[in-house]
């Protein structure tokens, strides 16, 4: 390439060469008269070469000795005289005058040349001409006239070349810059260019040549070429084929000998960056990397030659392989060809990957050589063959393998790990094999590649008649999983056919674990693989063999065309025979394949840790055969359960799972299994368990059956048992077992006995149990089998004995009975729906699965009459029926004792529609109630119906922010009904209230209408307003409800207004007292505990009392207890007794005023005042409410100012008269204190003490004064 290279800028500095030995040719003629024949010079240069010249300018100058003429700007132009062939800038021409003198011609002594651009073209005939002069004949040999030259100079030259004859396309090189000298037969240059981009960076050449003309043979000399950046893409495709493509930046530095006139030594060094080398039939490339350098020594001797590239190394992108070397030599042809041999030092498989499919379709092979992937390495590697008519003969290799590898193609297997030794021809040959920690991959075979830790032997290969023959006549094998030696013969035909192999092997030792590993799955029956794989677990084969004679793909001989027999003793193994029962464990056995049958005869073993006797399993057809297994054991019934637990009896439905067995049994069973649940029809069991003494425990339901005797018969379809005797918690009970009479498949399970099951609820839901004692028969039933819905269950009893002291209406007597059924099925996770029928309660009800955490009651459905109960639609409780009695409050304490242990937290109400005879609900009893309940929005609407109660109730759904609304057009309550009523609430927990009761009846009080809004707090309730409007009284207040730190307590404000004081007195049951008096009173006060709970003794506050004109009349003390405050039912007794003129028929008052403080169980005044016509009464002091006695002042002023004028007029004539009317307007109230009376009141309400003081007794002031 770089000769070629060499050659056309050779060829194109000739070229200019050319063009300046005509202009010296013309300067010998002319120079004389150069000035004067300008235009004779242009037209006899374009005579000469045919082809229209121009001269812009023509200069004579000198140099040194001689004239330099100077041709500027001269063009040749084409034969049309429009394009211009050549351009050059300057010409100059120096004259040698001595030679020219002595020649008698001009002749010159160098050419200089600047500025040129010269296009050449190479024609077909190898001539080269200038572009436009392609057809014209050449004028001068330019290698002629460059040799004639003593001293040649190019600058800033461009040089286009164009090979017609190599069918090369336009290549150009810039700024060429040549000096050659030239002393006869010795010719010496020095060349540098610049290519243009596409084809390089820059190039040098020097050379220094002995070149006698005519004479070849004698030509000598040497070259230096330095080309860097050249681009092999444009350089090499001229040269290869459309098929490849070759890539890279080259940089080299060669040294060439010539001798003779040809190359016969070279040295250098080449680097080419990003080397690539590809197939334009393939998309990766065949070579590609980073960086390909060597070291180059190439040599000829005659007709044989040599080469060496040394330091041969490639830089990829994830590697740099080591250097290598490689030699290659070619002998002189014979009559017979030529022979080639190669030598290399190391060779990584792995650069022949991209090369290989080539190699495949080289060698005519099916094998995709791609698919091999090939690793390691070739050292040492000899080859040598002869190349006749278009063939390869006589080849013959040698080399070393080292770790060597390849995957599996085809029938190849792959190999890992493979040090080797190899000699031989492809007809044959040897391989001593030395592997270690390699591996085998056999798809064709085996299902994994096999480790190998170690293969040592001799592998021979025979090409024959028959085929290809490989053979070891020993070799050894062994890795963690076994250790075998053995003897092989494989034989490949050459039509395809199966290969026949005869294998005989010793096993020294094995882990049966493995054995899946090794079975040749490929040419195996896939049922026996998968069988085979489940099968053996686990073992240790402390001998064996294997032998195997016969064709691969008749394997596994089943018409005895060929033969396999594998014999191994194996020890503390583990057969896992089916995917459905427990495996055998601990087996010593002796295990035989031949062909496609097995047998195993056990000589010890143990299932589930029992050891087993008489064990033995065949299976004759491992293809379509069953496997039969017999034995007999005697161990642990809980290991026995478990093993039919997990067998396919369990899918019959026996929940043995959850069972929990002591004691020794027995048991025999035959098991008769196909090899796959889907082959060979379903398993068949027989077997026999003896019972004696076992305990059963089933700890999901804490039941146990002690002292467990009696024989259990089972086949795959049933199971049966009669009169088994246990103990069930403490108590004899009988067990019977028997097919269901209706249901194949089912298995019927009936307990009798006199069960505790009481004491049992107890354990379960306390709150409950304290309402019930006694025991009783009980009768339980329950159907077990295969069955999706659960296992129905019934237990019966008359509860004969059994006493239920919960409220109505569910209470009974012991003594009485009362039917008792209840239905329900049994599933994986708690129990089905409950069905209960007791006495005329009819209820369905659902649980939660255990499963889900505490035992919750999710919808029930209680019917109070003889309609049947199913269970909801959703979530939620349903009442239905009619009820004699329904005692709310009691049921409420039931309840909540039971929502206390978290048990079963009570549900919300779905729907309920009751006609309840007698309500009981807060100490107040309703009759004949008709009770509607249903969702609302955000709340439950409750419509109640009955002479006592009308109306609707709302009440807020879980956190609704919705008040609890009543809405009641008319509510009766009985006196003393409200009393505790308020117990055990929490304030905090109450919604809000909105209470709208029209017509409040209290007792034979007709209250009118009640109106009350609250709101919560964080500790308690605020209560906005209470309104009581009726035709005689108003009531409003507001307050606050709290419970801080356990403590509770009330504060309300409380205005009181009535029209007649009597009549209230009257409507509250104290008739008869007082007539008459508008009453106000107002009440800031606090109190511990409820609002319900409000009592005089236990509030703290104030009281101010506002009453109008009225008379007292006929006090009686029940009155005092209500008014004690005034002392009004011993104060009259008194004062008719003093004042009989004044109180002959009752007190008449005009106001009654006051304010008391309440504190500490007392009540405090200072100005409690009655003020009447016929006297004033002020009243003073304590009044206990706690202990309910007195600590008063009572002072009593009869009013007699203004009468004494009169009556003494009347008494004493005009006279006294005049003198008591002067009297009172002088005195006036001091008059009238004159006249006053005192009394000290003590001792308790029901029998008070009056004292009455005189004005100077020290005790005249109260004692009792607030604190």
């Amino acid at each position: 390439m770089l000769k070629r290279a060499t050659r056309l800028v050779w060829y194109g500095v000739a070229a200019l060469l050319i063009l300046a030995a005509l202009l010296l040719s013309t300067a010998r003629l002319v120079l004389p008269l150069l000035d004067d024949y300008h235009d004779e010079l242009q037209q006899w240069l374009s005579q000469r070469v045919d082809h229209p010249v121009r001269i812009e300018r023509l200069d004579l100058g000198w140099h040194g000795l001689g004239p330099d003429p100077r041709l500027l700007d001269t063009r040749l132009y084409d034969r049309g005289g429009e394009e211009v062939l050549l351009r050059l800038e300057e010409l100059r021409i120096g004259i040698d005058l001595w030679r020219s003198w002595r020649q008698g011609r001009l002749v010159s002594n160098r050419i200089t040349l600047h500025g040129s651009e010269l296009n050449l073209i190479r024609r077909e005939d190898g001539r080269i001409v200038l572009r436009g002069r392609e057809h014209a004949t050449p004028i001068l040999n330019p290698l002629t006239l460059a040799a004639e030259q003593p001293r040649i100079a190019l600058t800033d030259v461009t040089l286009g070349w164009e090979d017609r004859y190599l069918g090369h396309p336009r290549m150009v090189f810039r700024d060429i810059d040549l000096r050659m000298r030239n002393r006869g037969e010795r010719h010496q240059l020095h060349l540098q260019a610049r290519p243009a981009a596409a084809l390089g960076q820059a190039l040098e050449l020097q050379a220094d040549l002995v070149l006698p003309p005519g004479q070849r043979e004698r030509w000598h000399g040497r070259l230096y070429l330095n080309a860097q950046g050249f681009m092999l893409r444009e350089w090499l495709g001229w040269y290869l084929s459309d098929r490849w493509h070759a890539g890279g930046v080259l940089d080299t530095r060669l040294w060439l000998t010539l001798t003779g006139g040809r190359i016969e030594a070279a040295q250098g060094e080449l680097a080419v960056h990003l080397p690539v080398f590809s197939s334009r039939e393939r998309a990766a490339p065949l070579l590609a990397g980073s960086r390909l350098s060597t070291r180059l020594l190439w040599n000829r001797t005659g007709a044989a030659w040599r080469l060496s590239l040394d330091a041969l190394e490639l830089v990829q992108a994830d590697r740099a392989w080591p250097r290598t070397g490689l030699t290659l030599a070619m002998a002189p042809p014979d009559a017979d060809g030529r022979r080639l041999q190669l030598a290399l030092d190391a060779l990584p498989l792995e650069l022949l990957q991209p090369v290989l499919p080539l190699l495949g379709e080289a060698a005519g092979t099916a094998l995709d050589l791609t698919a091999l992937s090939p690793q390691g390495w070739v050292r040492d590697l000899q080859l040598g063959g002869e190349r006749r008519s278009g063939r390869w003969h006589d080849l013959r290799f040698k080399a070393r393998l080292e770790a060597l590898a390849w995957q599996p193609q085809a029938r190849l297997p792959g190999l890992s790990g493979l040090n080797a030794s190899l000699i031989g021809s492809p007809e044959r040959g040897q391989l001593e094999l030395e592997l270690t920690d390699g591996r085998l991959a056999a798809p064709a075979l085996f299902r994994d590649a096999l480790p190998i830790g170690r293969l040592a032997g001799r592998l021979r290969w025979q090409q024959g008649a028959d085929g290809l023959q490989l053979y070891s006549e020993r070799f050894a094998l062994a890795n963690a999983d076994l250790a075998a030696r053995g003897q092989l013969r494989l034989q490949l035909p050459h039509d395809g056919a199966s290969p026949h192999l005869s294998l005989q092997a010793q096993i020294e030792r094995g882990d049966a674990t493995r054995t899946s590993r090794y079975l040749p799955a490929g040419i195996m029956p896939e049922k026996t693989v998968r069988w085979l794989d489940r099968a053996i677990v686990s073992g240790r084969v402390t001998t064996g063999r294997v032998d195997f004679t016969g064709r691969l793909a008749d394997f596994p001989f089943v018409q005895g065309a060929g033969r396999m027999e594998i014999r191994a003793r194996v020890d503390d193994a583990i057969l896992d025979y089916h995917p459905d029962w427990h495996r055998i464990e601990e087996l010593d056995a002796e295990l035989v394949f031949i062909n496609q049958s097995m047998h195993i005869e056990a000589v010890d073993g143990a299932i589930l840790g029992t050891r087993l006797a008489d064990v033995s399993a065949d299976i004759p057809d491992l293809k379509r055969s069953r496997l039969r297994v017999q034995g007999q054991v005697r161990g642990p019934l809980a290991d026995m359960l478990r093993f039919v637990q997990d067998s396919p009896l369990a899918r019959r439905g026996y929940a043995l799972g959850q069972l929990q067995a002591g004691g020794q049994a027995g048991l025999a069973l035959e098991l008769d299994l196909p090899l796959r649940r889907t082959h060979g029809g379903p398993a068949r069991v027989a077997g026999r368990l003896e019972l004696q003494g076992n305990r059963l425990v089933l700890p999901a339901r804490d039941l146990a059956l002690e002292a467990l005797g009696g024989r259990i018969d089972f086949t795959d379809t049933r199971v049966s048992g009669s009169g088994l005797q246990a103990r069930l918690w403490q108590t004899p009970v009988r067990l019977d077992l028997a097919p269901h009479p209706d249901t194949p498949g089912l298995t019927r399970v009936r307990l009798a006995g006199r069960l505790p099951l009481l004491e049992r609820l107890g354990r379960v839901h306390p709150p409950l149990a304290r309402y019930l004692s006694g025991q009783s028969d009980w009768r339980i039933q329950l159907d077990v089998g295969r069955q999706a819905e659960g296992y129905p269950l019934w237990i019966e009893s008359e509860l004969e004995g059994i006493g239920i002291e919960l409220p109505s209406p569910l209470s009974k007597p012991a003594d009485t009975t009362l039917p008792l059924r209840l239905q329900t099925r049994i599933q994986a996770q708690g129990s089905g729906p409950l069905y209960l029928r007791l006495g005329d309660l009819h209820a369905a009800l659902e649980l939660s699965d255990a499963a889900e955490g505490p035992l919750q009651l999710r919808r029930a459905m209680l019917r109070f009459d003889a309609g049947a109960a199913q269970l909801p639609d959703g979530p939620g409780l349903e009442l239905y029926g009619r009820l004699e009695s329904l005692p709310v409050s009691a049921w409420r304490t039931v309840l909540a004792a039971a929502g206390e242990t978290a048990a079963l937290p009570a549900l919300e109400l779905r729907e309920a529609a009751l006609e309840v005879g007698r309500l009981r609900l807060f100490n107040q009893t309703l009759d004949d109630v008709s009770l509607q309940a249903r969702p609302a929005l955000g709340a439950w609407r409750i419509d109640l119906d009955g002479p006592g109660i009308a109306g609707r109730i709302a009440v807020p759904r879980g956190d609704s922010p919705l008040p609890l609304d009543l809405d009641l057009d008319r509510l009766v309550l009985t006196r003393g009904g409200i009393d505790g009523a308020g117990a055990d609430l929490d304030p905090a927990r109450l919604p809000p209230l909105d209470v709208d009761i029209r017509d409040l009846t209290y007792g034979s009080l007709d209250l009118g209408r009640l109106q009350l809004r609250s709101q919560p707090l964080a500790y308690g309730m605020e209560v906005e307003s209470i309104r009581i409007e009726g035709g005689w009284l108003r009531l409003s207040a507001q307050g606050s409800w709290t419970l801080r730190q356990g403590r509770e307590a009330s504060r309300f404000d409380i205005e009181l207004q009535g029209s007649d004081l009597g009549r209230m007195l009257t409507a509250f049951g104290y008739s008869g007292n007082v007539e008459g008096g508008a009453t106000h009173g107002q009440i800031n006060a606090n109190w511990p505990g409820a609002p319900m709970d409000f009592a005089l003794k236990a509030v703290e506050g104030t009281l101010d009392l506002r009453i109008g004109p009225g008379q007292l009349v006929k006090l009686e003390p029940g009155a005092g207890r209500v008014f004690g405050l005034l002392n009004l039912h011993a104060l009259p007794r008194r004062l008719t007794l003093d004042f009989s003129d004044l109180f002959k028929r009752g007190f008449a008052f005009d106001r009654i005023e006051g304010s008391f403080t309440l504190i500490d169980s007392n009540a405090y005044t200072q100005d409690l005042v009655i003020q009447g016509p016929s006297a004033r009464i002020d009243i003073s002091g304590r009044i206990g409410l706690a202990e309910q006695d007195y600590d008063q002042l009572v002072t009593v002023t009869p009013e007699v100012t203004g009468g004494l004028p009169i009556a003494g007029a009347i008494a004493g004539g005009p006279a006294v008269g005049a003198a008591l009317f002067l009297a009172d307007r002088l005195l006036g109230r001091q008059f009238e204190e004159m006249a006053s009376y005192q009394y000290a009141v003590t001792g308790s309400w029901e029998d008070p003490v009056f004292r009455r003081l005189n004005r100077e007794e020290p005790g005249a002031a109260p004692t009792g004064t607030a604190p």
